[in-house]
C-alpha cells in the first residue's frame, strides 16, 4: 500500500493506494494537509495535519490514527488546541507517536492518549522530526531564526540538555536506521 494526502475543492483527504492493483482502497477526510508523510506501524497509519486558520475557518493541527488495511479511523487528538503549527512530521517508536506543536508530545499509538509533553527549546515556529538514537530522543527546533537540538528521555519527556544559536533544518543519527530530514 501507498498512503498519501491530497486536497480538492471538496476537502482534504488521506488515501491508501494498492500498488498491485493500482486502485484506491480507502479514503478518509482530514482537517488539512501537514508538511510530513504518513507513518505506518502495526497496521496503523498515523498522520499529523497542519493547522488551517482563515477568517471563516479555524482547524487545529490534528494527529490521526487509521487502520492501514480498512481506513477505519481509530482515534484523533489535537495535542495543542489553538496553536498554529505547520503540522510537523512525526516519529513512531516503541508504540509511541512523537509530534511537535507548541511542545513535544508523546502519544500512545494504540489509544491516542497523551503520555507527556515537554517544552523543548522551540516554543514557537518549528519542531522538526525527532530522531531516536539508542535510548534517547533528539529534537531539532527553530525559533526566530535560531536553531537548536534538545536531548529528551523518550519515556518521560525529561530534557537532559539543549543547544542553541545556529540555523539548521535537518537532523539524523549514524547510530540508528531512523533518521529524518525536513
Amino acid at each position: 500500500m501507498l498512503y498519501f494526502t491530497y486536497g480538492t475543492s471538496s476537502g482534504t483527504f488521506l488515501s491508501a493506494l494498492n500498488t498491485n492493483t493500482h486502485t484506491v482502497q480507502w479514503t478518509q477526510p482530514i482537517v488539512t494537509m501537514g508538511v510530513g508523510n504518513p507513518v505506518v506501524a502495526n497496521n496503523t497509519v498515523y498522520y499529523y495535519t497542519g493547522a488551517n486558520y482563515t477568517q471563516t475557518l479555524h482547524q487545529d493541527a490534528t494527529l490521526y490514527a487509521f487502520r492501514a488495511d480498512t481506513g477505519t479511523r481509530l482515534w484523533s487528538v489535537t495535542p495543542s488546541p489553538g496553536y498554529n503549527t505547520r503540522g510537523t512530521p512525526l516519529l513512531y517508536s516503541n508504540g509511541v507517536v512523537y509530534v511537535g506543536s507548541d511542545k513535544l508530545y508523546a502519544v500512545n499509538g494504540v489509544s491516542g492518549q497523551t503520555l507527556w509533553n515537554s517544552p523543548v527549546r522551540s516554543t514557537d515556529q518549528t519542531l522538526y522530526p525527532p530522531v531516536v538514537d539508542g535510548s534517547m530522543l533528539y529534537v531539532l527546533g527553530t525559533y526566530q531564526g535560531q536553531g537548536g537540538v534538545t536531548k529528551v528521555v523518550p519515556t518521560t519527556g525529561q530534557i537532559l540538555w539543549s543547544t542553541q544559536s545556529w540555523p539548521m533544518n535537518a537532523i539524523a543519527s549514524d547510530q540508528t536506521s531512523l533518521s529524518s530530514i525536513s
